[in-house]
């Protein structure tokens, strides 16, 4: 059996938004800070939300409202569409911007031709890589 690695304190928790699929295990990190657009949170009631999901003994959430440094190097971009409050994550590494999308758009094709104004907010950052929550591999697109 391998050894587990050992892991580093999660001091945060950022969801791009609260639908059941993308927020389910946030109780796993009650106390938690759980960083949160405002406006998703109004949102996050039944029928088009599993409310048990979103609220829990020990949720920690700190709103946002829009675009927000989080830490250095990583910071939120509010994309909304799929929900009222969808936000992207984006995170400055080495190798450059790369945006972790969420459901800003279910298709590659609708990422690349920048077909709404939150996926051309996207393209604006002009990223190295952008990751898509229902697909396994990121676009990398290339920029002049």
């Amino acid at each position: 059996m391998l050894p587990w690695p050992e892991l580093v304190k999660v001091v945060a928790v950022i969801n791009t938004h609260l639908h059941f699929d993308h927020c389910g295990g946030n109780r796993r990190f009650a106390g938690t800070a759980d960083v949160r657009a405002a406006r998703e949170l109004e949102a996050a009631v039944a029928p088009n939300y599993l409310v048990e999901w979103v609220h829990f003994d020990g949720e920690s959430y700190v709103e946002v409202d829009g675009d927000a440094e989080l830490f250095d190097g990583v910071s939120v971009l509010f994309t909304p569409g799929h929900s009222a409050g969808h936000q992207a994550v984006v995170v400055e590494t080495e190798e450059g911007r790369i945006v972790l999308g969420g459901d800003v758009t279910y298709s590659m094709r609708e990422l690349i031709d920048g077909v709404t104004p939150s996926i051309l907010r996207i393209h604006q950052l002009k990223p190295c890589g952008v990751y898509l929550a229902h697909h396994d591999r990121p676009w990398k697109p290339e920029y002049s």
